[in-house]
């Protein structure tokens, strides 16, 4: 893990890192600090560019960009590859410390304490009796007393990536084949002292391979299917009621490849006041769940095809990358 320790007046972090995940022990000067702890160092990370470390009220980690093979955004911005998406991010854990003084009085405290200990200590050594017990326990209080002036602090480390579940209604399932979707408007990144998502926004892939199948038991022609990705959840501070939300703040996009291995659809939702939120532990750790159609009105409707070869409406989580179909908008 790392811990960052911002005193005030400086320009740079006091950074101690440590492969011992419960405590550590970090020598301070006086001052007043701020702190925050982290699962790994920025290097450790490859989901994430950390940005503004310098800073206890800047620090953030951005999601890293990749360049997709089949995703094309439909609105045009200065400077950015209309391909590029970010990647689903790894576990990121922050613990956020309150705000502590170390003091002169605790400095000098804790040196002559220190001074006696060692001195204690290079005694009891240097007598080397077992029958001589005054030393050792005279180093021994020593060395209750030194702990008794470490200053403690504590904080708890949560886990700040989303989870985005995805349920889509389809009425004629036999007929799908594969299917990818993307998803804009989520954040791209979080501030660490904020503890909440950034304000910026990305978009992110539900490729093919996160997507499961489920036809009706009782109606074959009837079913859904789901896909969950992680994510950093809605951009900003999540409050208030979601449905109040501009439904154009997340567009879903949902692409179909049909059992024929030619035909594709693509539909189209605006989504951004259509979401359930499952809040975790310190309203982190969130569970964003998304539902389109219902049994009896899906919101997602395939044509007849024939399908290809003798497979018949099998459903494929890998498949070759396929032309852009229709696009149908459906009014919600």
């Amino acid at each position: 893990m790392s811990a960052y320790f911002f005193r005030d007046g400086d320009n740079y972090p006091i950074v101690a890192t440590t492969s011992e995940i419960y405590s550590t022990e970090v020598d301070l000067p006086v001052g007043h600090f701020r702190c925050f702890v982290m699962n790994q160092t920025p290097e450790e990370f490859w989901t994430y560019s950390f940005m503004n470390m310098n800073d206890f009220s800047t620090a953030e980690a951005a999601l890293t960009m990749t360049k997709s093979g089949w995703y094309k955004s439909k609105v045009s911005r200065a400077g950015i590859d209309p391909a590029a998406v970010a990647v689903a991010p790894e576990d990121l854990g922050i613990a956020l410390i309150d705000e502590f003084e170390i003091t002169e009085e605790m400095v000098d405290d804790y040196q002559a304490l220190y001074a006696d200990w060692k001195t204690k200590t290079k005694a009891a050594q240097t007598k080397g009796s077992a029958s001589d017990d005054s030393t050792r326990d005279a180093a021994a209080k020593a060395k209750v007393a030194l702990d008794g002036a470490t200053y403690h602090i504590y904080g708890i480390a949560y886990n700040v990536v989303c989870e985005l579940n995805v349920k889509v209604h389809i009425q004629n399932i036999y007929n799908l084949y594969s299917a990818r979707a993307s998803m804009d408007g989520l954040a791209d990144g979080f501030l660490i002292s904020a503890d909440r998502a950034s304000d910026n926004e990305t978009v992110q892939l539900m490729d093919s391979d996160v997507w499961s199948k489920h036809i009706d038991d009782i109606d074959p022609t009837k079913g859904y299917v789901e896909g969950r990705v992680r994510t950093l959840g809605l951009p900003g501070s999540i409050s208030g009621n979601l449905a109040l939300r501009d439904p154009n703040a997340n567009i879903f996009n949902f692409s179909c490849q049909l059992v024929d291995r030619t035909t594709t659809r693509d539909f189209e939702f605006k989504v951004g006041n259509k979401f359930n939120i499952e809040m975790g532990v310190h309203g982190i750790n969130l569970v964003l769940d998304l539902e389109l159609g219902t049994w009896e009105d899906p919101d997602v409707v395939l044509p007849d095809v024939p399908p290809a070869g003798s497979d018949g409406g099998g459903f494929d989580v890998n498949v070759d990358e396929w032309e852009q179909g229709e696009t149908v908008e459906i009014p919600m």
